[in-house]
């Protein structure tokens, strides 16, 4: 089954101050190229605003949907809790044709507004269009890769001695580190070395094996439901069977969690909620 995340869809500061920034130095950039095109090779007068509204018109609409971009890969990143890609490709097609068919729109409504060819312009601005949501999409993997670097070689692996653990973790967010309540998480799942943890609709970073973490969690709270996921048990609602002895488990906030065979013995012993076989 391809479990789902409801998340908190927030943009962020940071995605706003990015695109500001290389929006910022791009259209400078052909604002001035204009100029001198202008002046130089065309021997004509110089006008600034006219070279800025032409640059505005051109691309002023990503400015306003690069960070848009950005909180829709945050979500369908967030949303594969076991990485599950398939539905990741799914949510980057989705967002990429709206994004696409919104930047087109808007665009080739001036063309045409106008007087130019509907058909011409579509043909004229979707290969830039499409070049420049490539870009940023690379662009946004990219930071996410060095933030994620960053994390790993600052954050001190977590301890393996539970007395250590107290009630609280000490988790990465990608740019900042914060304080997390162990009965705040949902569920926990392995990526690597480290883990995502999933704690009220946010994702959270920490550098720790899941073997390693799951020593140090208390294990009347936590239980591992498949090689990739421990589940907090307060924050189960709801057990799906399978019969082929396969299932998936309703979280609070509708996370759905895949459950193997392999595990079905320990979660049998510690679950509280009601079980459907289907």
């Amino acid at each position: 089954m391809l479990q789902t995340v409801i998340p908190a869809l927030s943009i962020e500061r940071a995605d706003c101050k990015a695109a500001v920034i290389g929006w910022g130095v791009f259209m400078s950039y052909l604002v001035i190229y204009c100029l001198l095109y202008t002046g130089v090779v065309k021997s004509t007068p110089v006008h600034l605003a006219e070279s800025f509204v032409w640059v505005l018109r051109e691309w002023g609409i990503w400015l306003l949907l690069t960070p848009l971009i950005c909180t829709g890969l945050r979500a369908a990143h967030a949303s594969a809790v076991d990485h599950h890609y398939w539905k990741m490709l799914r949510s980057y097609t989705l967002l990429g044709g709206a994004t696409l068919g919104v930047a087109l729109t808007c665009r080739v409504a001036l063309d045409v507004n106008d007087g130019a060819s509907l058909g011409a312009s579509v043909v004229y601005f979707f290969p830039k269009y499409g070049t420049a949501l490539v870009l940023i999409v690379l662009a946004w993997h990219l930071v996410q890769k060095v933030r994620q670097v960053q994390t790993v070689e600052q954050t001190p692996p977590c301890s393996a001695d539970p007395r250590e653990s107290a009630d609280r973790l000490l988790v990465s967010t990608g740019q900042h580190e914060t304080l997390i309540r162990i009965e705040d998480i949902d569920v926990i799942s392995a990526a690597g070395n480290y883990v995502d943890i999933h704690c009220k609709n946010h994702v959270y970073l920490l550098r720790s094996p899941l073997k390693q973490l799951e020593d140090t969690l208390p294990a009347h709270q936590f239980v591992r439901i498949h090689r990739s996921h421990l589940v907090n048990l307060d924050s189960m609602r709801h057990i799906t069977r399978t019969a082929a002895g396969n299932g998936s488990v309703i979280l609070r906030d509708n996370l759905c969690v895949p459950i193997s065979k392999k595990y079905w013995a320990a979660l049998k012993q510690a679950r509280r909620v009601p079980e459907v076989s289907v």
